[in-house]
């Protein structure tokens, strides 16, 4: 019998790893990649931190409606306490005025509605600062500036709460040259209505806050820009919300695009007058319009 032997390759024999083979060392970043990677970053924190901040100032602007809506809620609880009439424009605030008999302190009847009231009046983006920043001293004995980031709409003193009054702004405060007044009259349809009448204001420290801080949004008075170009308005049913209106393109300058105060009228009938007064003094000007005047507008 043949035995065939294998044609299978005979197996080689095993050798133990040499002790001295190299290790490959692992492969690092080079510049290029290092670049990129920090340039992938930087486009992110670029793009996360607009959001970030629009964030918080969207936060900001809901506790500044807050604020506005608690000070108009006093008004309203007042007005329960006393005949459904919102308080004189004078007594809200602490604040002295003289109208012809003397030097007189407001009442401060705010304070009986609500507690931390000079924490309420303040918008916590501005934080009652003037134009020069936080210098003077404040209505409470702090260094802010001005007494209030917020006014009261003045002329509305008076108001018999759930009177058919309504409250209205031009549609074109361009026709009228910076600071001036618009006629005393004005048809409808030059008039753009709003759903309640505006009670307290986020008022600009530009136009006049800084300058006369008697605590009123009146006259050439303008509404603020604080949040995304907007300032906010509280109205006498409670609610609050963003006062967004015509303006210029410079916010530290009187422009003839801009609305102010004098661009509010008001009608319980089919006339609509315009609610500021010709006479521009706070001093003098409450016998053109006074306590109780709006519930009957007349010129």
């Amino acid at each position: 019998m043949t035995v065939r032997r294998s044609t299978l390759p005979a197996a080689r024999p095993r050798t133990a790893p040499s002790a001295h083979r190299a290790v490959r060392a692992p492969r690092g970043f080079t510049l290029i990649e290092l670049l990129v990677v920090v340039a992938v970053i930087a486009l992110l924190i670029g793009i996360l931190l607009p959001a970030l901040g629009r964030g918080r100032e969207v936060a900001r602007q809901t506790v500044c409606q807050s604020n506005l809506g608690q000070m108009a809620k006093a008004a309203a609880t007042y007005a329960i306490d006393w005949k459904d009439l919102i308080w004189p424009q004078f007594d809200w605030t602490p604040l002295p005025y003289n109208i012809g008999a003397g030097t007189q302190t407001g009442r401060a009847l705010l304070y009986q509605y609500v507690d931390n009231v000079d924490e309420i009046a303040q918008c916590p983006t501005n934080k009652r600062r003037n134009l020069s920043g936080r210098t003077g001293q404040n209505a409470f004995g702090g260094e802010t500036g001005v007494n209030f980031d917020y006014t009261m709409f003045g002329r509305i003193q008076g108001l018999k709460v759930g009177a058919t009054i309504f409250v209205a702004r031009t549609t074109a405060p361009q026709t009228w040259s910076p600071g001036a007044k618009p006629p005393v009259t004005l048809p409808q349809t030059a008039l753009l209505p709003f759903a309640d009448i505006p009670l307290y204001v986020e008022e600009s420290p530009q136009f006049n806050n800084s300058a006369i801080g008697d605590g009123l949004w009146g006259n050439s008075d303008q509404v603020a820009q604080t949040h995304f170009k907007t300032g906010n308005v509280s109205f006498v049913g409670g609610s609050a919300g963003v006062f967004k209106v015509p303006q210029g393109p410079d916010i530290a300058r009187n422009e003839s695009e801009d609305f102010d105060t004098n661009d509010l009228y008001a009608a319980s009938s089919s006339q609509w007058v315009r609610i500021e007064p010709t006479d521009v003094g706070n001093g003098t000007n409450w016998r053109q319009r006074p306590y109780g005047w709006i519930n009957s507008p007349r010129p």
